[in-house]
């Protein structure tokens, strides 16, 4: 039998997952479009979480940032591909890491430039200086881990073991967004329900059949 990355509960709720989802996305987009300002919970997020420059957590999120940026996703997605390959030989399987993290990224690309959302302020010590809604390193990084997630499901021996790693890995990437002053949170929230929603997408389709 075909191996399935979306089988059992999940697939079954699937299609009412996947609409909350995008429709929380859209509804934070519309939301975030007609408010040039940040509300009080962006505000009161950003205010807390922000780590000044030349302190000790500001290095460390800079340093955590890193394994968030394109290229390094990208790269992970490549070796994901080889393990998935190595692991199932499976063609299917060896794609859906690098598709999945593509389109998902591709699709937040894209968001940014219809929503048009200035990022905060603090970013400009940071040096970005494109549009805040949705984080691509967030999209990115939760694409990854949860497809990571998904592969290692089907059945090696330490998926619980890489699956806390892959949840810990794009849990920091989305804090040290916030730490550095770069994004707001609803930017960080969109981006992994994206994320996730455009991941499992991916697995349904690659599932369809098996």
């Amino acid at each position: 039998m075909a191996r399935r990355l979306v089988d059992g509960r999940l697939r079954r709720r699937l299609h009412l997952l996947l609409l909350v989802e995008f429709a929380l996305v859209a509804v934070l987009a519309v939301i975030v479009w007609h408010s040039r300002t940040p509300d009080r919970i962006d505000a009161s997020v950003a205010r807390a979480l922000y780590a000044r420059p030349g302190t000790v957590p500001r290095s460390i999120a800079e340093a955590v940032t890193t394994l968030g940026d394109p290229a390094v996703v990208v790269a992970a997605s490549l070796v994901l591909a080889a393990w998935a390959w190595w692991r199932y030989r499976a063609v299917r399987l060896a794609l859906f890491g690098p598709a999945a993290v593509g389109l998902t990224s591709l699709v937040g690309h894209a968001l940014k430039l219809v929503v048009e959302r200035p990022r905060p302020a603090t970013a400009v010590l940071a040096h970005e200086f494109d549009f805040s809604y949705p984080s691509g390193h967030a999209t990115g990084a939760t694409a990854l881990a949860l497809a990571s997630i998904l592969l290692l499901a089907l059945g090696s021996t330490r998926r619980r073991a890489g699956a806390m790693v892959a949840a810990a890995y794009a849990a920091a990437i989305c804090v040290s967004r916030l730490a550095l002053g770069v994004h707001f949170l609803t930017d960080v929230v969109a981006a992994v329900l994206l994320g996730t929603a455009g991941v499992l997408c991916a697995g349904w389709l690659c599932s369809r059949g098996g």
